[in-house]
């Protein structure tokens, strides 16, 4: 229980910076002020941000919380790492496609989901391979330290 509030709570640390990236971006373009969401996500509240607010939030929460689940399909030995990874994929782009959803990150059109997906794909691809990188000199430390002690 303890690591899945530790979850949301980095879920939505990490969907606030975001936001705060997101609004500086804009402000650099056209818009000087901080605009925190999509007009079209705001614009379905109807000017209860509160509401908008409060529902980003926690849907970033969720997301967080889904990522640690998701985690966990690694510490199976049942499934190879090239399933464990593939199902991994499929869960987080199902989470945050459905995040993107409801927070109209994304046009609701062909194209909308798309860009979106080969933005996902990029990015996902982008930390998979870091993360493979710092694991593989991990193990690569590791092998050596035991053959030293041989």
């Amino acid at each position: 229980m303890k690591n899945l509030i530790q979850a949301g709570l980095i879920g939505l640390a990490i969907g606030s910076l975001i936001e705060l990236l997101v609004s500086f971006l804009q402000a650099i373009g056209d818009t000087p002020e901080y605009v925190w969401a999509t007009p079209a996500y705001l614009e379905a509240f109807g000017g209860n941000t509160l509401a908008a607010a409060t529902l980003a939030k926690a849907s970033y929460i969720l997301l967080g919380i889904l990522f640690q689940l998701a985690n966990r399909i690694y510490a199976s030995e049942k499934i190879s790492l090239t399933l464990a990874t593939f199902s991994h994929f499929l869960l987080a782009l199902a989470g945050v496609a459905t995040t993107g959803l409801v927070l109209r990150w994304f046009p609701l059109t062909p194209a909308g989901f798309a860009v979106f997906g080969l933005i996902f794909f990029l990015v996902y691809s982008l930390i998979w391979g870091i993360s493979w990188l710092r694991t593989s000199r991990s193990v690569q430390e590791l092998q050596k330290k035991l053959g030293q002690q041989a």
